[in-house]
């Protein structure tokens, strides 16, 4: 059974290094949603299979980006997942989706 569960993400309790965060949901899980509800937490609707509550976590790395900030794609890949307005600010972040490049073979 499909079940929605929801995750949040501090930036400035949980300092990042390269604006890359962690986000621990359970493995096969699904972003679909995120949202600003207060300033600096970004909140993250993951749909999950009510089995998967028992299996092991994966750690998703989260790239948060200010608009007209550079996005270096160095290490990573960055898929788009959404933007996010700050609630009590003028300000928009993209959020992206940061796969480590894989090295040759």
């Amino acid at each position: 059974m499909k079940t929605i569960y929801k995750y949040t993400m501090d930036l400035i309790r949980n300092k990042s290094e390269n604006d890359i965060w962690e986000l621990k949901i359970p493995q096969m899980s699904k972003i679909i949603k995120i949202k600003m509800l207060k300033p600096n937490v970004i909140t993250f609707w993951v749909q999950i299979e009510k089995d998967w509550l028992t299996s092991p976590y994966q750690k998703v790395k989260i790239k948060v980006a200010g608009t007209g900030h550079d996005i270096p794609e160095n290490d990573y890949i960055y898929f788009y997942i959404d933007s996010v307005f700050d609630p009590q600010r003028t300000l928009v972040w993209h959020v992206y989706h940061a796969q480590p490049k894989q090295g040759p073979g």
